[in-house]
């Protein structure tokens, strides 16, 4: 019986995936399923001279009301069988008006691009 737990808890460790905690109000650099999910405490900003890349499958959780903004580039592309999911970890309801704090995720919201290269952001199979 011993044995059967033990190989049961190995078993589970080897399936167990790492989450990645983003505290921060800025981002950019590279979100890989080795990282997901990535649990998003805040609102967060991709800013004008850097770039965020979500690669395909990923899972980004937000934990409450939050917005992504973006004058820099997001480039989340997915596949058809392996999308990247945005969800909320939020059941106080809908988002109605985007300068509240009540209720549900606040989405993206692209502002004027800063950057110095051309503006390469897309979002595809999310």
């Amino acid at each position: 019986m011993k044995k059967l737990i033990t190989l049961l808890f190995l078993g589970l460790g080897f399936v167990a995936q790492a989450a990645t905690s983003i505290a921060t109000p800025t981002v950019s650099g590279h979100w890989t399923m080795a990282g997901s999910p990535y649990l998003v405490f805040n609102d967060i900003q991709v800013s004008g001279s850097t770039s965020l890349v979500i690669d395909s499958g990923v899972s980004v959780i937000f934990q409450g009301p939050y917005r992504v903004k973006v004058s820099g580039i997001l480039h989340a592309v997915g596949t058809a069988g392996n999308p990247i999911n945005f969800t909320i970890n939020d059941t106080t309801g809908w988002s109605t008006d985007a300068l509240t704090s009540a209720g549900g995720w606040h989405g993206f919201n692209f502002g004027l691009y800063s950057g110095s290269s051309p503006d390469t952001s897309i979002l595809e199979y999310c």
